[in-house]
């Protein structure tokens, strides 16, 4: 396991610059600002556990899901709209980003816990009539050509059932969060887009981006 300089972690992070002077640095495989390790998670900001210890045992006794996977590292990266899956607790949460830009586990029902939402972000042609669409998350998945899902959009899992449930389309109308750039945490229903500029309308102003800082989701 490798440590990060508490005091070179991404602003996104929900942690003190004071303090000990490393944490735990998340594994690759998702980029460091939009993601957070399990153990600052579970024992730094929900604190199901005191020491390292705690929340080492905690995941080898298989108790952590993140988007319906059991998890056991410490250091697994927990990205942007993941959901953690605490069953014998009962408890879910998805990873969103405060008003202030700052990764936050927010308690979710099991119910909501079972749906997990992913940006695209390209699409390849692999076979005759196969794509692969690659998301933000760093994910990608196999799908019938004929899918009506464009870059940008956002697809929603049914977690248990292994499905697409339904595409939310990133259009005038579409409620967005935005993950980048100063204004990163705000959320709102895209106003106007022209080209590659987006803009949004929040509930106190107008703003305005590019489509790579937003993602389409349900409000």
């Amino acid at each position: 396991m490798t440590h990060l300089k508490r005091i070179t972690m991404p602003k996104t992070w929900p942690l003190a610059r004071k303090g000990y002077k490393y944490i735990v640095k998340p594994l690759a495989g998702k980029k460091i600002e939009f993601c957070l390790p399990a153990m600052i998670i579970l024992r730094n900001i929900l604190k199901i556990g005191r020491t390292r210890k705690e929340i080492k045992k905690i995941l080898q006794e298989k108790d952590v899901l993140v988007n319906g996977k059991i998890i056991s590292e410490e250091a697994y990266p927990v990205g942007f709209y993941d959901i953690i899956s605490l069953p014998k607790m009962e408890k879910y949460y998805r990873i969103e980003l405060s008003g202030k830009g700052k990764l936050s586990p927010i308690e979710i029902s099991k119910e909501k816990a079972m749906k997990r939402y992913s940006k695209i972000v390209n699409k390849t042609i692999i076979k005759k009539n196969k794509i692969q669409i690659n998301f933000q998350d760093g994910l990608n998945t196999l799908a019938e050509k004929n899918l009506q899902a464009k870059v940008n959009d956002c697809i929603v899992f049914d977690l248990q059932n292994k499905k697409i449930l339904k595409i939310i389309p990133f259009e005038k109308g579409s409620h967005v969060i935005i993950i980048g750039g100063k204004h990163c945490g705000k959320e709102g229903n895209i106003e106007k887009i022209e080209g590659d500029i987006t803009t949004v309308k929040t509930n106190s102003n107008s703003i305005k981006t590019i489509k790579q800082n937003l993602f389409v989701c349900e409000k």
